[in-house]
């Protein structure tokens, strides 16, 4: 008797654990009849595939002729060879498990290594292939570096280190941080010179690494710049040329001497320089190539306009082109063009679109109409409009929106990195490139929402790199004021506005590599009027301790509820008092970062759909049931009330999913459903769910009986007692329906 008392203890206790580890499939699986019918997706298309997106780029000779090898981004990235004397794409090569590459190398032996996902790559001119050498832990990799044994180097993000990779052997060495400071660190630039790694970093500094003895020396520390050193090359096997971001200023420094140069070049656009020629060093500012004279340190302009960088930039011979007598400066551009630099001629020579297009990673969705669905990229020029009537994709030139909001008719976007916002009218034309009206400023770089009220633009902002303080910023129409540190030391994640109030949620985290001094998110309420802070407050819910960042917030359809999120949670907030009256967790483990809203869209049906991490839910409101639909970080709900996506594993593709609304079951099936939806998140007390069930089971018995007049006895009795429960009203509506 004993051991089967112990054995039912050990029983129970299992089953508890799995009941409350499974609870919310349980929740989900009881209650589909409660929610719309989703179809299976459908493919659409590749909207982003109108142009490529390039960072990089380098020279080499393949088979006798000057080649430039780059990477164009995509799902997968692609790898491609173009023959700069027959001005023809040789081979294109697809890098499964890259989307993109910073940047290419050429060493002595002729291997082209590529940084691209979490993989170096390297292409060999001989066999004409392209491999995965080694996989670097770090999540992105940014710069590239060889030396004399041809052994490659690699800088990484978000630990900045340097690594090593061995040609001979294939083993990775860990230099480790170059710095060490902060959790988040970049190596963003770097190069090679006898047994020397020169790193330029993301916070100020240019490391020297010893590549024997690890140590590590930062030699820009008079200069006393700031931000990136986002560019770096060594010249002439002595000269290390070194440009920050935020300045635009290029420095020298003589390797020989070990000092810098009394020379400084401004307003550089970058991104690389080469090798001198004739004692001169080729680099863009101010819309020109430029020149600086490495005896007499003057800089000199050259008749040749360029509105772009150099994404790589080597020196070519091309006889089969009478345009480029002599030694030309070749690059590449970020939408696919190969450009000359003629020195002799002081011309500029393009061949336009020689790498094939790819289709970019869709960033964010927008239905602005029925038949106009605005579309951005990742990092990219390129955005699309999708038509759901005619399922037409256009492309339209559109850089990284990160927010879109239509206000009186125009469609706003943020542009990141700039910072800035741009408007179109899409009743006038609505494939027109955006014109910017006015950037935030402030060090204010990723616009992550806009609200609007009362004639005026509202938007919430996160601070560039390495700092603290997002903004709130109200734009007139003519001009805009921008409220830095609406919350001290925290980014705005969202805002919505409802009568002269700017209801917002925050961030704790600010700008990449800077480091939190918050320790919870808060909610906060500002009056447009006064141009006050008049709330703010913590989120207070069972469950969700000090979140680090909240949103997306949303006023209630169909109720008087400011709703919101926060990880894996939604709840529904009093305006007033910012207290939360009712929460449900659709996840218990999201994977969201930062800075992720979790986004919320109602359908006009009265369903709140969230995407919390990778996951889309479909919530009711009301009982808070909810039904998890498929996996995306990137959706919207179209004008016609189906949902339209980029599927998690692979967001170069526009999928749809259609909607259609639940009309199957009897009254009996879904007042069942509503009851046992009620009760499973403690709407409903356990007597009145007792009472409940016990009629429903007294109708569905009739009803399999068909005796449907003793059927709707039992649903009138249920009635009666649902208008006696002490429930509030909202409830009791709904069940009554």
């Amino acid at each position: 008797m004993g051991k089967r008392k112990r054995f039912s203890m050990k029983f129970f206790l299992a089953f508890t654990l799995v009941v409350l580890v499974l609870s919310p499939l349980n929740q989900v699986s009881a209650n589909d009849s409660l929610f719309p019918t989703y179809s299976e997706p459908e493919e659409i298309g590749f909207p982003l595939s109108g142009g490529t997106t390039i960072y990089d780029g380098a020279v080499g000779i393949e088979d006798g002729h000057y080649v430039m090898y780059t990477t164009s981004k995509g799902v997968p990235a692609q790898f491609s060879v173009i023959d700069l004397e027959t001005k023809e794409t040789l081979r294109t090569l697809l890098m499964d498990g890259a989307n993109d590459s910073w940047h290419h190398e050429v060493a002595p032996d002729g291997t082209v290594y590529v940084a691209g996902g979490p993989y170096l790559w390297g292409y060999s001119p001989e066999t004409k292939e392209i491999t995965a050498l080694a996989q670097i832990p770090e999540s992105s990799l940014w710069a590239l570096a060889v030396d004399e044994d041809s052994n490659a180097y690699i800088g990484t993000y978000p630990s900045g280190k340097v690594f090593k990779y061995e040609k001979a052997t294939g083993n990775l060495h860990d230099y480790g941080k170059m710095i060490g400071e902060i959790n988040q660190e970049y190596v963003r630039s770097m190069d090679y010179h006898n047994g020397y790694i020169y790193a330029g970093t993301a916070h100020d500094k240019l490391m020297k690494l010893n590549i024997e003895t690890g140590e590590k020396v930062d030699i820009a520390e008079e200069l006393n710049e700031s931000g990136f050193v986002y560019d770096l090359n060594v010249v002439d096997d002595r000269y290390i040329f070194a440009r920050y971001s935020v300045s635009k200023k290029m420095y020298i420094y003589d390797i020989q001497q070990e000092k810098w140069l009394d020379v400084v070049l401004t307003n550089v656009t970058g991104l690389h320089v080469t090798d001198s020629l004739d004692n001169n060093v080729y680099f863009v500012a101010d819309s020109k190539l430029k020149y600086v004279n490495l005896e007499t340190l003057e800089v000199h302009e050259t008749k040749m306009a360029y509105g772009s960088g150099l994404r790589g930039a080597d020196w070519v011979e091309i006889e089969s082109d009478p345009r480029l007598p002599g030694k030309s400066l070749a690059t590449i551009t970020f939408s696919g063009d190969v450009v000359f630099f003629n020195i002799e001629t002081e011309t500029v020579v393009n061949y336009p679109k020689m790498v094939p297009l790819t289709a970019n990673v869709t960033n964010k969705f927008y239905a602005y109409s029925e038949d106009k669905i605005y579309m951005s990229g990742m990092t990219g020029a390129v955005g699309a409009v999708f038509n759901p009537l005619t399922n037409e994709i256009k492309n339209i030139t559109l850089g990284q929106a990160d927010v879109m909001h239509e206000m009186d008719g125009k469609l706003y976007f943020g542009l990141y990195p700039e910072g800035s916002v741009q408007v179109i009218d899409p009743q006038v034309d609505p494939y027109q490139t955006p014109t910017k009206l006015f950037v935030i400023g402030k060090e204010q770089e990723r616009l992550h929402s806009m609200t609007s009220g009362d004639g005026k633009l509202f938007v919430g902002s996160i601070p560039t790199y390495g700092k603290l303080g997002g903004a709130l910023t109200v734009y007139d129409g003519q001009t805009h004021k921008v409220f830095r540190n609406i919350v001290q030391d925290q980014s705005v994640n969202d805002i919505v506005y409802k009568e002269g109030k700017v209801y917002g949620a925050t961030s704790i985290t600010g700008g990449l590599g800077s480091t939190p001094t918050a320790e919870e998110a808060k909610l906060f309420v500002f009056d447009v009027e006064t141009e006050q802070k008049t709330k703010e407050v913590s989120l207070q819910i069972d469950g969700l301790d000090k979140p680090t960042h909240i949103g997306q917030l949303k006023f209630g359809l169909n109720d008087d509820y400011l709703w919101g999120a926060s990880s894996g949670f939604v709840f529904a907030l009093n305006p007033e008092t910012l207290e939360v009256e009712k929460s449900v967790n659709l996840d218990p483990n999201p994977a969201i970062g930062a800075w992720n809203n979790v986004h919320l869209e109602w359908s006009e049906d009265g369903f709140l759909y969230a995407n919390a991490g990778s996951k889309l839910f479909v919530l009711d409101p009301i009982t808070l049931a909810f039904k998890h639909i498929t996996n995306t970080i990137t959706f919207t709900l179209g004008k016609d009330g189906n949902i339209y996506y980029a599927p998690i594993e692979n967001r170069t593709k526009l999928v749809k999913i259609e909607v259609t609304s639940n009309n199957s079951g009897s009254e009996l099936d879904k007042k069942e459903a509503k009851i046992e939806a009620l009760h499973a998140n403690n709407l409903l007390d356990n007597s009145q769910y007792k009472q409940a069930t016990n009629q429903i089971k007294q109708a569905r018995h009739f009803e399999q009986k068909g005796e449907l007049d003793k059927t709707q006895r039992h649903l009138d009795k249920l009635k009666e007692h649902i208008q006696k429960w002490d429930i509030n009203q909202e409830l009791k509506d709904y069940l009554l329906k």
